[in-house]
């Protein structure tokens, strides 16, 4: 061990060298931590847990009938109360390994009033508003499920879900919330692959993730039924060596 001692006749250089010393030690034994403080944080958004007063914003995320069809396979309906407390329950159950309200931070500049096109797809959208943030307010839910049964967490993978209210859209909150959520599933839940699955007629999602560097995987032909037709389903995933090579070396 490096004596820590300092007797009144040793030299600065003396000193600095046993200072560097003790340095290169403490670096060699302490094992590298992430910066835990940014957890539940991601660039301009903050992630909290789903509260049971969260059932009428939740509800009013799937009152608009284009973003209802373009993120439920449910038969379209009007929403209500019941809407927003099956959602919380949904993000709460015990099939979710995750579910998060996400929120504007206090102090953040919005700009834009979202076209209704999808979760941010449209970032290059000139500004229309610009309004500060005093408190974290609600934008939308994210979700992974898929994963917490015993039987078959060995295969660590799970299933991406999210939504953004109409009028957060077109800002890149769905971008980055997305990468939020692959960073949470693969640094700190062990995931080794995240997947996605998209309408076809939501040609928006199918832009975003394929800009995102998602690999689209194959299709389920035919099979959902909306607006007199039946349509595929594109599915995405994401792997964990994927997402370390396009993303975390970016952060």
């Amino acid at each position: 061990m490096t004596d820590r001692k300092c007797p009144t006749d040793m030299s600065q250089g003396h000193l600095a060298s046993i200072i560097a010393a003790d340095i290169r030690l403490h670096h060699l034994y302490r094992p590298h931590l992430p910066n835990m403080a940014n957890i539940w944080a991601s660039q301009r958004l903050i992630y909290r847990p789903v509260v049971p007063t969260d059932d009428p914003f939740l509800a009013k995320v799937n009152s608009d009938p284009t973003d209802y069809t373009q993120s439920s396979n449910m038969v379209p309906h009007p929403t209500g109360p019941r809407d927003g407390t099956s959602y919380r329950e949904f993000l709460t159950g015990k099939g979710q390994l995750l579910g998060c309200i996400i929120c504007l931070g206090p102090g953040s500049a919005e700009k834009g009033t979202g076209d209704g096109s999808g979760d941010g797809q449209d970032e290059s959208n000139p500004s229309s508003r610009e309004r500060e943030q005093k408190e974290p307010i609600p934008i939308g839910a994210v979700s992974l499920s898929g994963v917490v049964n015993p039987a078959v967490m060995h295969h660590r993978h799970s299933v991406l879900g999210i939504a953004i209210g109409k009028e957060h859209q077109s800002n890149g909150y769905g971008t980055d919330a997305i990468k939020w959520c692959f960073r949470w599933g693969f640094r700190f839940a062990g995931l080794h692959r995240i997947g996605v699955t998209a309408f076809e007629w939501n040609t928006g999602a199918i832009k975003l993730y394929r800009r995102m560097g998602l690999i689209e995987e194959g299709r389920q032909r035919e099979y959902f039924f909306f607006d007199g037709r039946f349509w595929d389903a594109v599915c995405f995933s994401i792997l964990e060596h994927e997402w370390r090579d396009k993303f975390e070396k970016a952060e």
